[in-house]
C-alpha cells in the first residue's frame, strides 16, 4: 500500500511540474528563435567577422543549456547572414570574444558585468535575459512574462560597440534610453 501511495505521489509531482518544464522549454525555444531573427535587423561594421564569408556566424550562450539546444536545432536548418551558424556554450567571458552574438542567460547574474566589460567597444551583440540588464549594458534584453517574451533595446550600447539596429527592431522593442 505504501509503495502504491508513493508511486501516486511521484506521478502527481511529475504531472504538476510538467507544465512548468514545458513553459521553460517554450521560452528557451522562443528566445533562440528571437536570437536568430535579431541578426536580420543588425548591421555589423565592415571590419567584423560577420563580413568574412570563410568564417561561420557564431552565437555564444552563457548559462542556458536549453537555449543552446534550441539554437543547435535552428543551426541544422538555417543560415545566418548567408553563413553557417555555429553555436557555442560559453563558460568564460574570454570565449565570448570569438562570437558575433552573446546571450547571457538568467543564471549568470553575478558575471553579467564581466561580459559587458569584456565586450565593450567590440562589434558583438550582447543579449540578456534578466530584469534591468537593458539599462546595464545589454543591447537587447528579454522580458519574460509567463509564456510571453518581449524585449527591450539599448540603442546607445549597440552603437557604442559599432552595431547599427534597424528601425524595425527599434520599433518592436521597448527603448531603455
Amino acid at each position: 500500500m505504501i509503495t502504491r501511495c508513493a508511486l501516486i505521489m511521484v506521478w502527481l509531482v511529475v504531472v504538476a511540474l510538467a507544465p512548468v518544464v514545458a513553459a521553460q522549454d517554450l521560452v528557451a525555444t522562443l528566445e533562440a528563435e528571437f536570437l536568430e531573427r535579431f541578426t536580420r535587423f543588425i548591421e555589423w561594421p565592415a571590419s567584423s567577422s560577420v563580413n568574412d564569408p570563410a568564417v561561420p556566424f557564431v552565437i555564444g550562450v552563457a548559462d542556458h543549456p536549453a537555449v543552446v539546444d534550441a539554437l543547435e536545432r535552428i543551426a541544422a536548418s538555417k543560415k545566418v547572414k548567408g553563413k553557417r551558424l555555429e553555436v557555442r556554450s560559453l563558460t568564460t567571458t574570454g570565449q565570448a570574444l570569438g562570437c558575433n552574438v552573446v546571450f547571457v542567460g538568467p543564471g549568470n547574474r553575478e558575471r553579467f558585468g564581466e561580459f559587458v566589460s569584456a565586450l565593450s567597444g567590440r562589434p558583438i551583440l550582447l543579449v540578456a535575459d534578466s530584469p534591468g540588464y537593458g539599462r546595464q549594458g545589454a543591447m537587447i534584453n528579454f522580458l519574460t512574462e509567463g509564456e510571453f517574451v518581449r524585449f527591450e533595446v539599448n540603442k546607445r550600447a549597440a552603437e557604442a560597440n559599432g552595431l547599427r539596429l534597424a528601425a524595425e527592431l527599434l520599433a518592436l522593442g521597448e527603448a531603455v534610453n
